[in-house]
């Protein structure tokens, strides 16, 4: 950062807090810290903005009003912003508190076995504190860049041609990522789920939220794509080998189907004792004259689960 003028925001300009999350990618833990400023700041987050760092098993949100932080950049120009946190970066092993001096206070951080467990801003370091005391001009380690700033959007043409390609020479195989895409995406929903019910218990979290996290689970869970291979298995063995399929329409689970075969009728037992079918309807038998062959039509519905 030599010779680049940054802008060090002090505790009383720049909130932080400790957040615990699961080990999810960068976008998802965004969203998750996200819902987590509603128990730090009694406002919308809108007014917000906000960033957070990863720093070992821990999650480091930063927060401050949007009115302040573009005061500063209209008084001062777009300068690359950082929490006075940043000065502590550069040590890898932290144990003990950390003072760093900020207009005539200081910011306190405290951490325990290179886990941060509390920050504060104190007028003088407390007699009991043996804190070491850092310079606030130290220059911020390279290892993470200044907050709030914006992100550049990623070009994703090459993946999503890779994708496309996928779907059209692989089914199976984007069928079942997008299956453990998904049952990821919903363990991690109900890991929240989880953690807003507690946050619910121990101060009244956002209702609200807490619904909608339950709506995006269950749509999820009802518009999960049905599994092609495992309907046509199915129907063929309850079907039989002597059935020939003249047309199939299948859409969101309903099916309807003309064939030709023995004994329509008395393949619906089969049917019946199939956990994947339900309301499985016979219609329109008719006998093929000098065969012992009929026609007939089916129409049901197909559970994929």
């Amino acid at each position: 950062m030599k010779g680049k003028k940054t802008r060090l925001l002090p505790l009383a300009l720049c909130s932080c807090r400790v957040v615990d999350v699961p080990p999810v990618g960068k976008e998802e833990m965004a969203r998750i810290l996200r819902h987590k400023l509603a128990a730090f700041y009694p406002g919308s987050p809108d007014d917000l903005y906000f960033d957070f760092v990863k720093e070992g098993e821990q999650a480091l949100l930063f927060f401050s009003p949007r009115t302040r932080i573009d005061s500063i950049r209209e008084m001062e120009g777009v300068l690359p912003l950082y929490s006075t946190w940043h000065t502590l970066s550069g040590i890898s092993r932290k144990d003990g508190p950390y003072a760093v001096p900020s207009g005539g206070k200081y910011d306190l951080y405290i951490y325990n076995d290179n886990k941060l467990v509390e920050t504060r801003v104190v007028d003088t370091i407390p007699p009991e504190l043996e804190a070491e005391v850092l310079s606030p001009n130290i220059a911020v380690s390279r290892m993470y860049g200044p907050l709030f700033q914006n992100k550049k959007r990623r070009n994703y043409f090459l993946p999503n041609l890779l994708l496309v390609g996928l779907i059209l020479f692989l089914p199976q195989l984007a069928f079942f990522r997008q299956i453990k895409m998904d049952d990821s995406y919903i363990t991690s929903l109900k890991r929240e789920i989880a953690d807003l019910t507690v946050e619910n218990a121990q101060a009244s979290a956002s209702q609200e939220e807490l619904n909608s996290l339950y709506e995006e689970y269950e749509d999820l869970r009802e518009n999960r794509p049905l599994d092609i291979t495992l309907f046509l298995s199915e129907l063929s063995a309850a079907l039989g080998r002597d059935v020939e399929i003249e047309s199939l329409v299948l859409k969101n689970g309903a099916f309807q189907m003309n064939g030709v075969g023995i004994n329509p009728l008395g393949k619906m037992e089969r049917f019946q004792d199939n956990v994947h079918f339900g309301n499985v309807v016979p219609y329109q038998v008719k006998a093929i004259e000098s065969s012992s062959r009929e026609t007939f039509s089916l129409s049901g519905v197909f559970q994929g689960e």
